[in-house]
């Protein structure tokens, strides 16, 4: 009798061993991947309000290999997708999206690694990254690459286009005034959207940086050299309801002193609360006016007004002058 129990105990222990197996088998982890992909030069638009009139806001990576492309599993569809519902979720964008129209361009890269200093052929746009003048990574890329894949677009979109290119694997980016390209690396959407402000809005930096001169800020909405609320460049806000944030806040342009900028805080600058992530209210009616001027629109500040959707329970500011504000991190 003793026998046939430790048998039976045998039988089940290797009955339960087996069982075990199969289920590691079973419950492997299963890796994902794609099976169909963007090809290199294929465009989506993602979304299309306004037609080859409207304002083209284009999505191009760069250093994403085919993996990536993935129509499914793939990161450079869902990184495109990221950065454009985080900037069509700004304001003015997000009121004033019905003039915008929103393309994917896939490219495709031989490596994700975008080389420092100097062009390489090993990605799509032959982007690089070099020390730029505040000591940080800078972006530039191929012109002629960068034009040949614009001009995917389907006829008449480019004439208005404003170009993001995203480099994988990277973070920081950089935009000139009022050009037509800002680039950011794919670690951040805020960088994103402040790069635009700069490309698209014509915006300056409200911040400062060190050993830096005083610039000219004649052409740029959003700094100002003067503290006079009469006479400042958005003196127009000054004391309206909702606006009483507006006011004079010394330091902007890269430099602490002597330059002026319309909120304490804003996604041009950067800072601790709410503010630092949204466009200030002169910021936001500089990019309505690009909007209008593009779409051939008569600006009326009123009517701005009526449509300037941002909260305005604002948090009150008694001192609206030469309040100074140390940023937490510098923004290129």
């Amino acid at each position: 009798m003793k026998t046939i129990k430790i048998l039976l105990i045998t039988i089940l222990c290797i009955s339960l061993y087996a069982c075990s197996d199969d289920d590691n088998d079973r419950f492997q982890p299963v890796i994902a991947e794609d099976i169909e992909f963007f090809e290199d030069g294929e465009v989506e638009m993602l979304f299309d309000n306004a037609g080859a009139d409207g304002i083209t806001m284009v999505f191009i990576g760069d250093g994403y290999i085919k993996e990536d492309l993935g129509k499914i599993y793939g990161t450079y569809r869902a990184d495109a997708e990221r950065y454009f519902e985080s900037l069509f979720s700004k304001e003015p964008f997000a009121s004033y999206q019905e003039h915008f129209n929103a393309a994917i361009i896939y490219t495709e890269s031989q490596s994700r690694s975008i080389p420092e200093n100097e062009s390489q052929d090993s990605t799509a746009l032959n982007s690089y990254a070099y020390e730029g003048w505040t000591g940080r990574d800078f972006y530039g890329a191929n012109h002629d690459k960068v034009d040949f894949y614009k001009n995917k677009l389907p006829i008449g979109y480019v004439t208005n286009s404003n170009t993001l290119i995203v480099l994988n694997e990277r973070t920081g980016g950089n935009a000139c005034f009022g050009c037509d390209v800002a680039f950011s690396g794919n670690a951040s959407e805020f960088t994103m959207v402040h790069e635009v402000g700069h490309s698209f809005g014509g915006l300056g930096d409200e911040y400062e940086l060190q050993n830096q001169n005083t610039p000219d800020v004649s052409f740029i909405p959003n700094l100002d050299n003067t503290d006079d609320l009469t006479e400042i460049k958005w003196s127009h806000f000054i004391d309206l309801p909702g606006y009483s944030n507006v006011g004079a806040y010394e330091g902007g342009g890269y430099v602490a002193t002597g330059i002026w900028r319309p909120q304490q805080e804003s996604i041009m600058r950067g800072g601790s609360t709410i503010f630092a992530d949204l466009f200030n209210g002169p910021s936001r009616e500089a990019i309505v006016k690009r909007i209008y001027e593009i779409r051939e629109i008569p600006y009326d500040f009123g009517t701005f007004l009526a449509n300037d959707n941002v909260t305005r329970k604002v948090i009150p500011i008694s001192e609206k002058t030469k309040n100074r504000y140390v940023p937490m991190g510098c923004l290129h």
